[in-house]
C-alpha cells in the first residue's frame, strides 16, 4: 500500500517539464495491476503449500495452454507470444521422473522449437535448466561446501548460453533469417540485450532526466519523450514507425519491463519491491538448484522465465511473476535459502554408529 501511495503522491507532484497526471481510468488500472501480482502470488503460494507439487504445476501448466488458445489466430507467432510457457511446464513434468536420456532430449526438442521461432530468451532458459540437470550432482556439492558460490555457478551458466546462443545465431547456423535480425539489432556495436530490448534506452533516458519517477498512469511530456526517443535510437531501436507512440507511450506508459514500469508508476520504492522480488525469485532458483527435488525443475524454469519477464517483458507477462513467486515459496515454505553446513567428521561417525 505504501508503493501505491507513493505512485500516486508522484503522479500528483511531477513537474509539467517532465510529465502530466493521467486519467482516472489508467491510475486505476495500475493500481489494480500491482494489487492483482500481489494476491496472485499470495495465493499461489497458498495453492502450492496446499496441493502436491505435481498436481499444482500441471494446474499452472494447462491453465497456461489454455489461456494462451485464445491468441491463436490473433499473433503471427503463437509458439512466442502464448504457447510455450504452459507447454514447457507440462513437458518438464511429464519426463521429472523419466530417464534421464528422455528428459533432456525433452529439453533439446523445447529449444530447438524455441530458436525455430525466434524465442531466443527461452531457449537460453531452456539450455540453462538441461545444463543444470546434467551438472546436478557437482552443484549440489559445491551448493554443500559453498552455498553463496551456486549464486555465481548459475549465473556463469546463464552468461556463456546466452553469449553462445547469440554467436550460433549471428554465423547464421539457426537460419538466415534470425541471422539477418541479430545482426541487425547489434549493427551500432549494443549488446545484444539493449539491441534487442530498446526500450531500456528509453528507460535509462527517463531516470536520467527525473529519477524519482513519474507516478501512476502519468504521461511524459513532449521534452521527456524526446529524451527517451533519443536514448531508443541510442541503442538501435526504429523510433520512426509507430510501435513506441502507440505501444510503450501509449494511453499507458509500458517500458516493456516490469522493473522499468513500477519505476515510471511507483517511484524509486516501486523500483526496491520489485528489485527485492527479483532477488528473492533468484535465490529461490538457486537454493533448488543445490538440491533438485522431484517435479522441482519446473519451478525452477518458472523461477528463471519470471526474472527475464521481470526485466525484459511487459506488463502483459507479469502474471509469470506473482505464479513464480508463490510457487517457490509454496513449494518449500519451511526451506531455507542457504542450506546447513557440511557434518564435520565426528558427527558422520556417530551417524554411522546409529
Amino acid at each position: 500500500m505504501t508503493v501505491i501511495l507513493g505512485g500516486i503522491l508522484l503522479a500528483v507532484t511531477v513537474p509539467a517539464r517532465f510529465g502530466t497526471t493521467g486519467s482516472f481510468f489508467v491510475v486505476s488500472e495500475m493500481v489494480v495491476w500491482l494489487l492483482g501480482l500481489t494476491v496472485a502470488a499470495l495465493a499461489c503460494r497458498w495453492a502450492f503449500g496446499q496441493l502436491h507439487l505435481s498436481v499444482a504445476l500441471f494446474l499452472v501448466g494447462l491453465g497456461a495452454v489454455f489461456s494462451s488458445l485464445f491468441q491463436l489466430g490473433q499473433t503471427d507467432n503463437w509458439w512466442k507470444f502464448a504457447g510455450s510457457t504452459g507447454v514447457t511446464v507440462i513437458a518438464l513434468l511429464l519426463v521429472d521422473r523419466l530417464r534421464p536420456f528422455i528428459r533432456r532430449g525433452t529439453l533439446f526438442v523445447l529449444i530447438f522449437a524455441n530458436l525455430t521461432m525466434d524465442f531466443r530468451s527461452m531457449a537460453v532458459l531452456c539450455i540453462v535448466v538441461l545444463l543444470v540437470d546434467v551438472l546436478s550432482k557437482p552443484v549440489g556439492r559445491l551448493g554443500a561446501r559453498r552455498p553463496a558460490s551456486v549464486l555465481l555457478y548459475l549465473s556463469g551458466i546463464v552468461g556463456i548460453t546466452a553469449i553462445t546462443i547469440n554467436q550460433v545465431i549471428v554465423s547464421g547456423l539457426a537460419g538466415a533469417g534470425l541471422q539477418e535480425r541479430a545482426v541487425r539489432q547489434t549493427a551500432l556495436g549494443q549488446n545484444p540485450i539493449l539491441g534487442g530490448r530498446t526500450e531500456w534506452g528509453a528507460t535509462m533516458e527517463l531516470m536520467r532526466i527525473y529519477p524519482p519517477g513519474f507516478g501512476v498512469g502519468s504521461t511524459p511530456s513532449t521534452f521527456a519523450m524526446s529524451e527517451a526517443m533519443t536514448g531508443v535510437r541510442g541503442v538501435g531501436g526504429d523510433t520512426a514507425g509507430p510501435y513506441f507512440y502507440s505501444q510503450v507511450f501509449g494511453d499507458r506508459v509500458d517500458l516493456h519491463s516490469s522493473l522499468a514500469n513500477v519505476w515510471f508508476h511507483f517511484g524509486v520504492l516501486g523500483f526496491v519491491a520489485a528489485a527485492i522480488v527479483g532477488l528473492y525469485l533468484l535465490l529461490g532458483v538457486t537454493r533448488i538448484f543445490q538440491n533438485v527435488r522431484p517435479f522441482e525443475m519446473a519451478v525452477a524454469f518458472l523461477g528463471l522465465l519470471a526474472c527475464w519477464d521481470l526485466l525484459f517483458s511487459p506488463m502483459a507477462s507479469a502474471a509469470s511473476i506473482a505464479v513464480a513467486a508463490g510457487a517457490i515459496g509454496g513449494s518449500r515454505p519451511s526451506a531455507k535459502v542457504i542450506v546447513a553446513p557440511t557434518p564435520s567428521n565426528s558427527e558422520y561417525k556417530s551417524a554411522m554408529l546409529i
